[in-house]
């Protein structure tokens, strides 16, 4: 039996003996409790339901500044990744070894 089954095995053997006694109670003194916890319900007041909307509007806020941030700032390259595309090619890296000889083979065409 794990944690939780033994709290709920609890409750409900709590509530089994509160409802016994509430049972035995003569009915004078179940009325008075009724009358007494309407007048507790009554006296707490009003919930404090107007903080949900202003949550709510405040999240909303947020989550706009927070997407207006992200996507309206420039993305910057992480930095050492220039030659990445040249280390994730599949083309043949010998290619890459001789990039200068091209270089200067294209650079003899153009000039003669």
């Amino acid at each position: 039996m794990n944690e939780h089954e033994r709290e709920q095995a609890f409750l409900a053997q709590a509530r089994r003996v509160l409802d016994a006694s509430a049972a035995e109670l003569d009915p004078a003194t179940r009325t008075r409790l009724k009358a007494a916890r309407a007048a507790a319900l009554a006296a707490r007041g009003p919930r404090l339901s107007w903080w949900l909307p202003i949550g709510g509007l405040a999240t909303a806020a947020g989550a706009a500044l927070l997407a207006w941030t992200l996507l309206l700032s420039p993305v910057q390259p992480a930095p050492g990744l220039e030659h990445l595309d040249l280390l994730t090619a599949a083309d043949n890296l010998e290619f890459y070894s001789d990039l200068e000889f091209y270089t200067w083979l294209a650079e003899e065409a153009d000039a003669g």
